[in-house]
């Protein structure tokens, strides 16, 4: 009678809840370490493709580029992947190719030259395989943002500056970046630029004396950050239409990173009050929210900058875990319902089978069932999992309520005696 009285509770919660809008939050997979390296991302596309860098996770240094791609890692070599394109071209910087400048594709390696001097630093690469990124010119004096296309790098000049980066490309060949002194990528006095048209256009501050760029979209719309007036801190900034937009902050100061072709940016912003710490955000529909807000309830991380997003919505952060003192510098987060363990953009009976399986047990992931990340497959799963059910699909038939019902007491009967369980800083 107790378990007829419980299951007709959770049917009461299946019938409330199935097909109720539900928003979408954000799985959480680590991937800050493999084997004895660390992992830090800076670029990811729209397969999910990731680059950045590792080091040795004891004791740092000997840094390595990657490339993380179908779960897998592989080592560029030493050196930095920047920027990665949906074909999965990437372009960085190596200490084993002539100048330092890289284009990794189809498994090889080439070096891409300079503007005349000793090095290059590629940082962005869009789908037609044009480059953006800094190179020295000629006596080394100073480091120009250069277009390469074609087979040939272009100087794409300074704007009377010391010195220029470009950072991003878009597939119309628009290229975001910063002119500055000495380090136009951070520090000094600086200014975004977007170059366009064949033309580099000073973005201008919100108010203060520099500001820098991080991120373009289709679009044309660039995001980065800017001090505001009096430099008492940086704020992010949406610059489209000729106009920097302050997108506000939801603590002290804060920086947009990334933005994708739906317009969503992402970013990190400093507590009030916090000490120096920082929480990653996303702004989206002219809303900014903290991105640890969207997160499953009982979810093990905070996470504290968001480096990279793309048209699906995955999203390259960092964050650590307060219970243990755990930092990973490569979280890739990824939208989601809740009770959707394989993935497949459904809550079905195959996710049923998935936590049925899995009940109970501990250390367990998303994929297993445990779907608000507290390390456990419990009933707290059982009912995320409940309220999400028919999402992406016609709602349960009658049939199916009573097929759900059989997965309950089911569910019920195994666990009568578990129910008490139930109750680097760009600036």
């Amino acid at each position: 009678m107790i378990a007829l009285c419980r299951l007709c509770v959770l049917l009461l919660v299946v019938i409330g809840l199935t097909g109720a809008t539900t928003a979408v939050q954000y799985v959480v997979t680590d991937l800050g370490t493999f084997g004895e390296r660390y992992y830090t991302p800076n670029d990811i596309n729209n397969s999910g493709q990731v680059v950045g860098y590792s080091s040795l996770y004891t004791g740092g240094g000997d840094w390595h580029g990657f490339l993380y791609s179908d779960g897998g890692m592989t080592d560029l070599g030493p050196g930095i992947a920047y920027g990665v394109n949906d074909i999965g071209q990437v372009v960085g910087s190596s200490s084993t190719t002539t100048n330092g400048g890289f284009l990794y594709t189809g498994g090889a390696m080439y070096s891409l030259g300079t503007l005349g001097g000793s090095y290059s630093y590629p940082a962005g690469i869009n789908n037609g395989g044009q480059i953006v990124g800094s190179a020295s010119t000629t006596g080394d004096t100073g480091g120009h943002a250069f277009l390469y296309s074609d087979g040939t790098m272009k100087d794409l000049g300074t704007l009377g500056a010391d010195a220029s980066g470009a950072y991003r490309i878009n597939s119309g060949g628009e290229v975001a970046g910063s002119i500055g002194i000495a380090n136009p990528y951070s520090g000094g006095d600086s200014f975004a630029f977007l170059y366009s048209d064949g033309a580099m256009h000073n973005l201008g501050t919100l108010g203060g004396t520099s500001s820098w760029a991080r991120g373009i979209n289709d679009s044309g719309r660039v995001v980065g950050y800017s001090h505001i007036a009096g430099d008492a801190t940086s704020h992010p900034f949406l610059y489209s239409d000729g106009r920097m937009q302050d997108l506000g902050t939801l603590g002290d100061g804060g920086a947009a990173l990334d933005i994708n072709d739906s317009g969503q940016v992402v970013g990190q912003f400093d507590v009030t009050g916090g000490g120096g710490h920082s929480h990653a955000f996303l702004y989206s529909d002219s809303t900014m929210v903290d991105l640890n807000s969207l997160l499953f309830a009982g979810s093990r991380w905070v996470l504290t900058r968001a480096e990279g997003i793309n048209d699906s919505g995955q999203i390259m952060a960092q964050g650590y875990v307060p219970a243990t003192g755990q930092v990973s510098t490569f979280l890739l987060l990824t939208p989601a319902f809740a009770g959707d363990a394989n993935g497949d953009g459904k809550v079905t009976f195959w996710d049923y089978i998935v936590l049925e399986f899995n009940f109970g047990k501990t250390g367990k992931t998303w994929g297993d069932g445990d779907f608000n990340d507290d390390g456990v497959v419990n009933f707290r799963d059982y009912i995320l999992l409940e309220g999400n059910f028919g999402k992406s699909i016609p709602e349960p038939t009658a049939l199916s309520l009573l097929a759900l019902g059989g997965f309950s007491m089911l569910r019920l009967g195994k666990s009568r005696y578990k129910v008490g369980r139930c109750g680097v800083d760009p600036r």
